[in-house]
């Protein structure tokens, strides 16, 4: 059974720069123009009966003469909110497919990789002394990992996570050399602790240098 990071250590939050934060390395998602052109057709035609219903609301809310007008203006009120759920989750992930990023930040001791949009994060805080195992990886194209192309993984406590998407070798090599780098954490860092999980499916990988994969 292999680890994962337990779920109580990821945070949302917003992504701004501080005074205090480290090398900030932002790289952009991966990109598919298909899914983004799907996704924006489906956003604009949902958005059409959306303004509609809309101004129906707003007429059925400014005539309330009777019993069947409010019921008329309660229901038009009620699926709009309903359908207007829907359709901002359908923006976000088209604001995700368009503008999504993942940001590190370098820090002595510490090491944010914070997943999200230009303001907004979800992440987590690492310690770089417990980074294991840097390796450039190609997952699978059917594996849970395959939106991110190839990219660097590594172990944290035994516990496989990723960085990057579309990485060459290369650039993978650098980020690599960017995180052994840094000092572990002075005493007193908050530990992350994992739990078992079933295993993912397999995937190709290159070694970023000789020595570095574990036995």
């Amino acid at each position: 059974m292999e680890k994962t990071l337990h779920p109580s250590r990821f945070r949302f939050g917003i992504d701004l720069p501080a005074a205090g934060d480290g090398e900030r390395i932002v790289m952009p998602l991966r990109r598919s123009p298909v899914a983004i052109l799907i996704v924006a057709v489906m956003a604009v035609v949902m958005t059409v009966p959306a303004i509609s219903v809309f101004g129906q609301a707003a007429a059925d809310w400014g005539r309330l003469d009777s019993l069947f007008d409010l019921v008329g203006a309660l229901f038009s009120t009620g699926w709009l909110m309903g359908w207007g759920t829907g359709l901002l989750f359908l923006y976000g992930i088209l604001a995700l497919l368009v503008t999504g990023r993942e940001t590190l930040i370098l820090d002595d001791g510490r090491v944010d990789i914070r997943l999200g949009l230009p303001l907004l994060f979800f992440g987590v805080t690492l310690d770089p002394g417990r980074i294991q195992n840097l390796h450039h990886s190609i997952p699978e194209p059917k594996s849970s990992k395959a939106w991110r192309g190839p990219h660097l993984a590594f172990d944290y406590d035994g516990a496989p996570l990723e960085v990057g998407s579309n990485l060459g070798e290369a650039e993978a090599m650098q980020l690599a050399a960017r995180l052994r780098a840094l000092p572990p954490a002075k005493s007193g860092f908050e530990d992350t602790p994992v739990e078992p999980q079933a295993a993912p499916a397999d995937r190709t990988e290159t070694a970023i240098e000789a020595g570095d994969r574990s036995p």
